[in-house]
C-alpha cells in the first residue's frame, strides 16, 4: 500500500524497508512486483500448514494453500519481525460447505457474497472460515484464493481450504520445493464446527 509512495511519509517507509532487506540480506525480496499476500503463493512460499502473519488485511489468501495466514497490524508485525512469535486465541470453526457444482458464470465471488449475504459483514469474527464441498473442489487456484482473500469480509481471522491436487500442481508450477504434505492437513471426521450448507447456484 505504499508503492508507488504517495506522499514523503510513505517514501520514508518504503526507504526504511529497502535499507533493512538489504542490511539484512533478506534472500526473498520482491520489491514494487505486486501485494504481498499474492506474491507469496506466486514466489512458491506457502505451503499447506505453514503459520503466517502478514500486514495486510487480506492476508488470509494464504488459506487457499492451506496455510493458516492472517493479517495483523503493524506493531503486532513489528513485535513479530522482533520476536518471531505471536499471541493468537485460537478459533471456532465455521464450515461452508458448497455442495453440487455451480452454474455457468457463477464464481468465487459470487460464493462470498452470498456466505456474506447470510452471516452478514461480521458474521464470522475471529472464527476461522473453511471452505469445502464438491464445488469448491472444483475451483481453480486463484478462484480458491478470491475465496480465502474475501474471508476478511467475514470478519474472520483464516479463510481455509483442504490442499488437494489442484494446489500440489499449482505450487509445483510456482517452484515450490519438494512435494507439499496434503494429506495431513485436511479437516478431522467430526470436527468441532458450525456447518452452513450452500446449494450450488449463488
Amino acid at each position: 500500500h505504499y508503492v508507488p509512495a504517495s506522499d514523503e511519509e510513505s517514501r520514508r517507509i518504503v526507504r526504511i524497508a529497502r535499507e533493512w532487506a538489504v542490511r539484512e540480506q533478506l534472500p526473498n525480496v520482491y520489491d514494487s512486483l505486486g501485494i504481498c499476500h499474492v506474491v507469496l503463493p506466486q514466489g512458491g512460499h506457502l505451503r499447506p500448514g505453514m503459520f503466517c502473519v502478514g500486514g495486510d488485511s487480506h492476508s488470509p489468501t494464504g488459506g487457499a494453500f492451506g496455510a493458516y495466514m492472517f493479517g495483523i497490524g503493524s506493531t503486532e508485525m513489528l513485535g513479530v519481525a522482533v520476536t518471531g512469535g505471536i499471541w493468537v486465541r485460537v478459533p471456532r470453526t465455521l464450515m461452508m460447505r458448497w455442495n453440487g457444482r455451480l452454474g455457468a458464470g457463477v464464481t468465487a465471488k459470487d460464493m462470498m457474497l452470498r456466505m456474506i449475504g447470510r452471516l452478514g459483514m461480521n458474521g464470522g469474527r475471529y472464527q476461522a472460515v473453511e471452505f469445502c464441498g464438491e464445488a469448491v473442489r472444483a475451483l481453480s487456484m486463484q478462484e480458491r484464493m478470491t475465496l480465502s482473500n474475501m474471508s476478511a469480509e467475514l470478519g474472520s481471522q483464516v479463510g481455509l481450504g483442504a490442499p488437494d491436487a489442484t494446489t500440489e500442481a499449482w505450487l509445483r508450477a510456482a517452484g515450490a520445493r519438494g512435494p507439499p504434505d496434503i494429506a495431513h492437513w485436511q479437516s478431522d471426521p467430526g470436527a468441532d464446527a458450525e456447518w452452513h450448507d450452500f446449494a450450488p447456484a449463488a
